[in-house]
């Protein structure tokens, strides 16, 4: 039995014809309407047009699921539904010419019923939740009542999703394809759920430098971080469709905001990922390597005729590592008084060495003579010139198959691009969590409200919001 007062924030894409794609990103749906909801005939979606030409989600107001049953009974009841009911019905069951077409409608009725009620079921008795279906592109709506016979769906971190069915609302693929659908078919009058959840822990004072990037200051130096939870609004998906085309008098000075914010983010990420676990601590040349990556300043920041660094130009190579090399002096420092700290002592005279400042020079040296710092560099330039061409091809995507397209390009980028970073420190999902600091630069760069929504819950106990602060470019 489900609870009733259940109130569903479903999330579903599907393409039901060739170039048209429904969209119910983000709509509030009480339990008892949820078939509704997922045929298009939800009071929150504009789920067609009337004869006069109007939208018309103000005519499902009265309508219930008892209609939909009462209508499939026969041909007759279904020749004399409203012209825009019955429109809607054929483009979700088939043609309802002939009475063997209605019978045939009234089953998968009766599929799509079973699978809201697994739905229901999984809800529980929780008042609001989300509702997570994977998207149907046109192969898989041609087959959408086998599939919604066999899915199956569960609870996970306080979202329902389907459980066979590869939707996963954290991956990057989930995350893009639903912004990208959003530029594709503006719906601003829905909410956008995107979202990044992190449940390693985060030791100090790693911890802190990456929360300074979301505002948090004054983080105790004695508690770790145990969850991140990051989450954009709606709105945040505007910058994507508002962003300036190649060529554009603004193009560069807004991605040179964006490339800075993806740059700082890839540091703090890695180092605090490295130093996150033992065995990254012990490998001493990958976490040099780390923290060297993270001594070398974004390159937008320092010179705003380019977004980042050409790792071909050696003068540039010896000037950028010369200079991390003088910051990586307190930074092993720091290190290596925290694992002092922690009784590791072997461990921090490693990272400490005989002369702090000559060690420094020596690993920074070793750094610009090897492939490992510099492949890092690369690999930055390869993930904002792949969020580049995803910002110009889902502008320009005129058809959801495009759409599909540019979602797949960015995925395969940062498949490839994110690895050379954080090595086998790779966390699930990191890919979200910087495709969302990109979205989120790209609103704010564009004159937006900054609408990064951070929550951090500590070894403590304590749970901290930053109130959707601003990026700090300077942290």
């Amino acid at each position: 039995m489900f609870h009733t007062n259940t109130m569903f924030h479903v999330c579903w894409l599907r393409e039901s014809s060739a170039g048209h794609l429904d969209s119910d990103l983000g709509t509030a749906v009480p339990a008892q309407r949820l078939e509704l909801a997922l045929m298009g005939l939800s009071a929150g979606t504009a789920a067609g047009n009337n004869e006069n030409g109007g939208s018309m989600p103000h005519l499902t107001h009265n309508l219930e699921v008892s209609h939909i049953m009462g209508a499939l009974q026969s041909l007759d009841r279904v020749q004399s539904l409203p012209k825009w009911l019955g429109w809607r019905l054929n483009t979700f069951f088939g043609p309802l010419t002939n009475a063997q077409r209605v019978s045939q409608a009234r089953e998968n009725f009766a599929i799509l019923s079973g699978a809201c009620d697994r739905i229901r079921h999984a809800a529980g008795n929780q008042p609001w939740i989300e509702l997570h279906l994977p998207y149907f592109d046109r192969r898989d709506w041609n087959a959408r009542f086998q599939i919604l016979r066999a899915m199956k769906f569960g609870t996970r971190h306080g979202w329902i999703q389907s459980l066979d069915g590869g939707s996963d609302p954290l991956s990057l693929q989930e995350i893009v394809l639903r912004v990208s659908a959003g530029v594709f078919q503006p719906r601003a009058e829905q909410g956008l759920p995107l979202r990044f959840l992190c449940k390693r822990n985060l030791p100090q004072p790693w911890a802190s430098g990456l929360a300074s990037r979301w505002g948090f200051a004054g983080l105790p130096q004695d508690c770790h971080i145990r969850s991140i939870d990051i989450r954009l609004p709606a709105q945040a998906v505007e910058g994507w469709r508002m962003s300036p085309r190649l060529h554009h008098g603004r193009y560069h000075v807004v991605w040179a905001r964006v490339a800075l914010a993806v740059q700082w983010i890839l540091r703090r990420w890695n180092v605090a990922l490295q130093f996150s676990t033992p065995d990254g601590i012990e490998d001493f040349e990958a976490s040099c390597h780390a923290l060297l990556f993270n001594c070398i300043r974004p390159w937008a920041e320092n010179v705003r005729s380019e977004l980042y660094y050409d790792v071909l130009d050696e003068t540039l190579m010896q000037t950028a590592f010369r200079k991390a090399g003088q910051r990586l002096e307190s930074a092993l420092e720091t290190v290596a008084e925290r694992l002092s700290t922690c009784g590791n002592s072997a461990i921090a005279a490693q990272y400490r060495g005989e002369d702090a400042e000559l060690h420094a020079a020596r690993i920074a040296d070793r750094g610009l003579r090897g492939k490992a710092v510099r492949g890092m560099l690369a690999a930055e330039t390869g993930i904002i010139n792949a969020l580049m061409r995803y910002s110009q091809d889902v502008k320009a995507a005129e058809s959801p198959r495009a759409i599909r397209h540019a979602t797949a390009a960015l995925q395969i980028s940062f498949n490839e691009f994110l690895p050379r970073i954080f090595r086998r420190n790779v966390l699930d999902h990191i890919g979200s969590a910087i495709f969302l600091e990109a979205t989120a630069a790209m609103h704010t760069a564009l004159g937006g409200e900054p609408a990064m929504d951070v929550r951090l819950e500590t070894s403590d106990g304590a749970r901290r919001h930053n109130l959707r602060m601003p990026l700090s470019d300077a942290a």
